[in-house]
């Protein structure tokens, strides 16, 4: 129920809301009651589990209560409270994002640990059953390095979630 000079003044959400503002905690428990299981099915439509579906259900209900002053009542609720439940998925996908990166990185430098580990007991071994350290034994660890940092190049080029996954296959993780 929209008119020209009043924007959506007169619609009963836009009022629960506006009373809202003005402190009143009953009329914004209304809004979570009718709008939190909307949430929640929105999120588990998107996240695939429900209990993250009732994480993010439950930010973006603490968001708009936190930024009860910043609405006008010049949009409806609705559009208000959706406005604010994607952002907080783009926040949730941005963080899962960066966590898959700092765990495909650490899998990273375990692996070049891993190696590097490798080569110095290879050339312990040999120390100690008395090999000399020669040039065909130099030889075959700057070959697993190379090779390891082949497959560490192939799996940069990967997505973050393809890059976890090709290194549970190798053991990495």
């Amino acid at each position: 129920p929209k008119t020209e000079k009043s924007g959506y003044l007169h619609d009963p959400e836009v009022q629960l809301m506006l009373r809202a503002k003005e402190g009143d905690d009953a009329a914004f428990s209304q809004l979570v009651a009718t709008y939190q299981d909307r949430l929640v099915n929105i999120f588990h439509h998107l996240v695939q589990s429900q209990e993250a579906a009732e994480d993010l259900a439950q930010e973006t209900l603490l968001r708009a209560w936190q930024k009860l002053d910043t609405y006008e009542g010049r949009a409806s609720f609705r559009a208000w409270l959706y406005k604010i439940a994607t952002n907080v998925c783009l926040d949730a996908l941005d963080r899962r994002r960066a966590e898959a990166g700092r765990d495909a990185r650490h899998a990273f430098v375990r692996l070049a640990f891993n190696v590097r580990q490798h080569a110095c007991d290879a050339l312990g071994r040999r120390r100690h059953d008395g090999q000399p350290i020669g040039p065909a034994l130099l030889r075959e660890v700057c070959i697993q390095r190379i090779e390891i940092g082949r497959r560490i190049d192939a799996r940069r080029a990967l997505r973050p979630r393809a890059r976890i996954r090709a290194l549970e296959r190798t053991g990495v993780t």
